[in-house]
């Protein structure tokens, strides 16, 4: 995808448009206002990224695949697994077995009840091999175990509290920062482009990594400045971009790694691992309209988030909007798939 170095994002609120919406990363107030939505350029490509999406690439089933589908139905439950692992449900395919003729058991012949005497059953033949369609359930039944026990890896790292997995060891109520002026940030800076460095201290938070040269008790203005000082870029009025952010995390000792589905993102949060996630809280669809402006300062143009967990009951993920006056909020994968518009997310981890 096209990196977005070269495509600084917005930070700036401003009130929300609803019928103009800029489709440049750059500053709207310098750059003339089209309509049409905002596209990224990760949305520019010839993959669409749409919630959930299942689509896998790859050979056509085996003739055995298609008996082992016939014979073997899945469960719903084996079904959304292996869903969720991005895996085809089909069963590998194994070398027929020779036809073997069955033989009949002999049963024993139980003792009388007056005697402790038991009269022994005549030897038995060994049993046949097992017929094709019992190796290929045993095989199935393996494959499902395996899909379970890589949905268990998956999910190890999430802190489970109630109905929500949380990306990080900390509660994301616990780590919100805003950008904007709230309790979350009595004196954010003036006319600041901050949602970059905002989402990077809110993610080492949750992971547990302390931001370098911070003091204990430190304002969350100054943590957003420290970030701004690894990153490299330390005018809180210039956009941040996506190799700055990455360099802020990797010098505070965590990992960055780059992501573009939707598929490796809500993987990464079930695995622990919170995801800076780039977009347009104004998009068509997206989340930013559902909130008031009392919760959330309304924007719309390019901004980042922190996806800090998911709610397994409301199928909601989790996130920590810098925008948010109210702490983390909860948003369905259409409407943060609307909000990402095809963009990138960066997972941090420790």
């Amino acid at each position: 995808m096209t990196s977005l170095a070269a495509f600084p994002t917005i930070q700036t609120p401003q009130p929300m448009v609803a019928t103009t919406v800029n489709t440049s990363w750059m500053d709207p107030a310098i750059v003339s206002p089209v309509t049409g939505p905002m596209t990224s350029p990760a949305a520019a490509t010839t993959t669409t990224w749409v919630p959930q999406e299942q689509g896998r690439i790859g050979t056509p089933p085996s003739m055995l695949d298609a008996i082992a589908n016939t014979l073997l139905a899945p469960s719903a439950d084996s079904v959304a697994a292996t869903q969720l692992l991005g895996m085809s449900p089909s069963v590998p395919a194994l070398p027929v077995a020779a036809p073997v003729v069955p033989v009949a058991p002999v049963a024993a012949v139980a003792a009388p009840e007056t005697t402790t005497t038991t009269v022994e059953a005549p030897p038995v033949a060994a049993a046949p091999p097992a017929s094709v369609g019992t190796v290929l359930a045993g095989i199935a039944s393996a494959a499902g175990t395996a899909v379970a026990e890589a949905v268990g890896a998956g999910t190890s790292r999430a802190k489970r509290v109630g109905s929500e997995l949380w990306a990080g060891v900390s509660n994301p109520r616990s780590v919100h920062v805003s950008q904007v002026a709230s309790k979350y940030n009595t004196a954010p800076a003036a006319g600041n482009k901050d949602c970059g460095p905002t989402s990077v201290v809110m993610a080492l938070r949750l992971i547990g990594t302390p931001i370098p040269g911070a003091t204990t008790g430190a304002t969350p203005q100054r943590l957003i400045n420290r970030i701004r000082q690894l990153s490299g870029n330390a005018d809180n009025t210039a956009a941040t971009t996506n190799f700055e952010l990455e360099r802020a995390i990797t010098s505070a000792g965590a990992k960055a790694k780059e992501l573009t589905g939707y598929s490796e993102i809500k993987a990464s949060i079930l695995a622990g691992k919170p995801v800076i996630l780039n977009g347009n809280p104004g998009n068509a669809g997206a989340y930013g309209s559902k909130f008031s402006a009392a919760q959330m300062t309304p924007y719309d143009g390019a901004h980042w988030i922190v996806v800090s967990g998911f709610d397994e009951k409301l199928n909601k993920f989790i996130i920590n909007d810098p925008l948010s006056k109210v702490g983390p909020v909860k948003v369905s994968p259409t409407q943060l798939e609307a909000y990402r518009g095809g963009s990138m997310g960066i997972e941090v981890s420790s």
